[in-house]
């Protein structure tokens, strides 16, 4: 049975993420712009993933995110359709344990954090995409 939404809107929700984050904002009567703000993103950013389903939001943005709703970071994952995540019993409780010392942090340690988190995801994706492998060439003399 497909969900009603009270509020006309030119997109719909249509990613396991998306229609998690319309039902958080109607159960909690609030908006996506407030919950991008309460959760240190920009405005429209939650927006972009229901107008743009193709796009799907990164490690940093479902850390805040889970910061911000207080569901477990490893569920916004798995919603999110983050590659190569595998929800497992003994991992959840190490992200949960793991998020609850992001939670306690300062917030410029959790800026830095955050940075890391992001430049090491940017890593093993460029580690993932095929290259091309130089391999020094031997001098030879005749």
């Amino acid at each position: 049975m497909p969900r009603h939404y009270a509020i006309k809107r030119k997109h719909y929700p249509s990613t396991p993420f998306t229609i998690w984050l319309y039902d958080y904002v109607n159960k909690n009567k609030t908006t996506l712009a407030q919950l991008a703000l309460d959760a240190g993103l920009s405005r429209g950013l939650l927006n972009i993933f229901v107008a743009h389903p193709e796009r799907s939001p990164n490690l940093q943005t479902c850390l805040r995110v889970s910061e911000a709703t207080g569901k477990p970071a490893g569920e916004i994952l798995q919603l999110a359709g983050i590659a190569g995540y595998k929800p497992q019993k003994a991992v959840d409780l190490d992200l949960k344990e793991l998020v609850n010392i992001y939670q306690r942090l300062p917030v410029p340690m959790k800026y830095c954090l955050l940075k890391s988190a992001r430049a090491l995801a940017e890593a093993v994706k460029a580690q993932k995409s095929p290259s091309v492998s130089r391999q020094p060439q031997e001098m030879t003399h005749d």
